[in-house]
């Protein structure tokens, strides 16, 4: 087993509910040679004093004024030291033995970028921990599938360098997704098909769960993404494009319907025309005929 120094990167703001869970799976870790950086981005709550109070000399806190989720991990980035980056949201928590499963695969196959799954629910982690190597992240998204996590992947450090890969701090959603997209166009994923992320759908302010009081726009999720499509991926990409575009449309049912969001979500986006009335109909029609035609082909 490789002993190399891992950065672990958390950005804080407002979890004190869940902070400590999160550090204490960091520290309880298999594979102990790590620093733990915490970004704590503007919290307004207790999330600052609840990290302060984990005694840890491998433990470093940094404290800046709220830029998003983006910055606080390109922050993190520039803080590191480690031979290897490694993210972890606030609310959410590691399995005892990820990073150490997943150096043994960086080694093993001298791969850039590993990863393994994520949950929501109770797993059993009993298995043979097969690798498979993902080439084309895009296909998977086409079909709505997302084989790992952002907070699921290690990162050599080199190779963050080597291709100045940042986080796009424009971005509020979908920044995971564009940023494994930019790594994507010079490597591909090994996938350690066994858990190593506790994703935490419990927390009501998270971006998956939150309703704020206006509407979500679809994401810029290829800004800054150079790929080089041929015909086959081009119809990844309009696909996984679609999906998301009916997922706002659901998201977006509980807020009064606005002409700025006529305008954001109908007008403005580059979709087919009949793919703004699927978005309407999906937006309008009453829930009981959404949830029968989840059952029917869930989007």
């Amino acid at each position: 087993m490789e002993n190399k120094l891992i950065s672990v990167i958390i950005s804080l703001y407002n979890k004190e509910q869940w902070i400590a869970s999160t550090i204490q799976s960091v520290l309880d870790q298999t594979y102990q040679n790590f620093e733990l950086i915490i970004v704590n981005d503007g919290s307004t709550d207790r999330s600052l004093e609840v990290a302060s109070n984990f005694k840890d000399e491998r433990i470093k806190i940094y404290s800046i004024d709220n830029g998003g989720v983006s910055h606080a991990r390109n922050y993190g980035i520039s803080k590191s030291k480690g031979n290897y980056i490694a993210f972890l949201d606030a609310d959410d928590t590691w399995f005892k033995t990820h990073l150490e499963q997943l150096v043994e695969v960086s080694k093993n196959y001298n791969a850039d970028v590993t990863c393994d799954k994520y949950t929501s629910g109770k797993i059993n982690n009993e298995g043979t921990k097969t690798i498979k190597k993902i080439d084309n992240l895009l296909e998977y998204l086409s079909k709505s599938i997302f084989p790992f996590h952002l907070c699921s992947t290690l990162i050599r450090s080199a190779f963050i360098k080597k291709h100045n890969l940042l986080l796009e701090e424009s971005l509020s959603i979908g920044e995971d997704i564009n940023f494994l997209l930019k790594i994507n166009q010079y490597t591909s994923f090994y996938l350690l098909d066994t858990y190593g992320l506790f994703y935490n759908r419990e927390d009501d302010k998270g971006a998956m769960n939150f309703i704020g009081a206006t509407y979500r726009k679809l994401p810029h999720f290829f800004k800054g993404v150079n790929l080089k499509l041929n015909k086959e991926k081009q119809v990844y990409k309009s696909r996984f494009l679609k999906n998301e575009y009916y997922k706002i449309a659901f998201q977006n049912r509980p807020i009064k319907f606005t002409k700025e969001e006529w305008q954001e979500n109908i007008v403005k986006p580059d979709m087919p025309i009949a793919s703004k009335i699927v978005h309407l109909f999906i937006r309008f029609v009453p829930e009981f005929i959404i949830n029968t035609l989840k059952k029917i082909k869930p989007y």
